[in-house]
């Protein structure tokens, strides 16, 4: 398995310094948040982060002298979106990373007409989240859901459009997982995951019954929604509240891969059968994009600003 090009030393790619803010432990550019134990493995493994910071729950490529880690990974305490967003706050708090990714597996919807889940989406297939939709804030009445906003930040488009997008246009992310998927057994003409832009909708449930008439009106409220999750909000959330220094601007990005299809029957067969694929396929896509990102930002050293305001 590669591992993941995080030494700056050398590096040809740099065309932005940045001044980096200095957190209760340190810098990072980069912070990463998975869920799961079996995500926090893969990620360990994919970024080659096994080296822990001493005394707390983030892992690095290796101890650091000065405070500064080119990108942190740590797991968030517990499911959903409040453990989540308490994650992304200590982050905040410890590293003040410049660009946050919430990386994992979620739900996908299948379309039976289509033979192929939303945004023609298979299992393991990867969604890069443009936009979150929070599924739980809501109204009923006579017999309705009024669905409600709450604010929240979004992903970031520079991340988003300058480098996923031309990572999933060339397609070569996958290339080291055409030995180990799964779906060339369902599908000969595919041999890796593919990679695709959509809507996230999270919330506080886990899906996985076709016939629930709640699961069936969120899911065809949020029509647009290519994939259901519970941990998107509260790591957006988490980031629209930490925007109160004038200094810190946080890029967020969400990298999720298919594990199931909610609306099926084997929904909880092919989560337990799926999700370690589906996590490291997300992984592996979310690594080409940090690749890029710590090759072309670098904190300037000459001078640290404070994050306290």
């Amino acid at each position: 398995m590669r591992s993941c090009n995080i030494a700056l030393v050398g590096c040809t790619e740099i065309s932005n310094e940045y001044r980096p803010i200095r957190g209760s432990k340190g810098h990072s550019t980069v912070g990463i948040l998975t869920i799961t134990e079996v995500e926090f493995a893969a990620a360990c493994d994919v970024f080659d982060v096994h080296a822990q910071i001493e005394d707390t729950a983030y892992h690095a490529q290796a101890a650091s002298a000065d405070g500064y880690y080119p990108a942190v990974l740590r797991r968030a305490p517990d499911r959903a979106n409040t453990a989540a967003s308490g994650a992304i706050r200590e982050m905040i708090e410890d590293f003040f990373p410049l660009f946050i990714f919430l990386v994992g597996t979620a739900g996908g919807v299948f379309e039976r007409h289509k033979k192929h889940g939303r945004e023609h989406t298979q299992l393991g297939d990867v969604v890069v989240a443009d936009f979150i939709e929070y599924v739980e804030f809501a109204k009923i009445v006579n017999n309705e859901i009024s669905y409600r906003k709450q604010a929240h930040d979004h992903p970031s488009i520079y991340l988003r459009a300058q480098i996923a997008d031309p990572i999933i246009a060339a397609g070569s992310w996958s290339d080291e997982l055409q030995g180990i998927y799964p779906g060339c057994e369902h599908d000969e003409a595919r041999v890796s995951p593919i990679a695709r832009v959509g809507n996230i909708a999270s919330g506080e449930k886990v899906f996985s019954d076709d016939k629930h008439h709640y699961q069936k009106s969120v899911t065809k409220h949020f029509s647009k929604a290519v994939a259901f999750e519970m941990e998107s909000f509260g790591v957006a959330r988490a980031i629209f509240e930490a925007r109160r220094n004038v200094n810190y601007s946080p890029h967020l990005l969400v990298v999720r891969g298919i594990s199931d299809f909610t609306n099926v029957k084997s929904s909880e067969k092919d989560r337990v059968d799926w999700s370690p694929f589906a996590a490291r396929s997300a992984l592996v896509f979310a690594r080409s994009v940090v690749d890029k990102v710590l090759g072309r930002w670098v904190p300037f050293k000459s001078g640290e600003a404070n994050g306290n305001v």
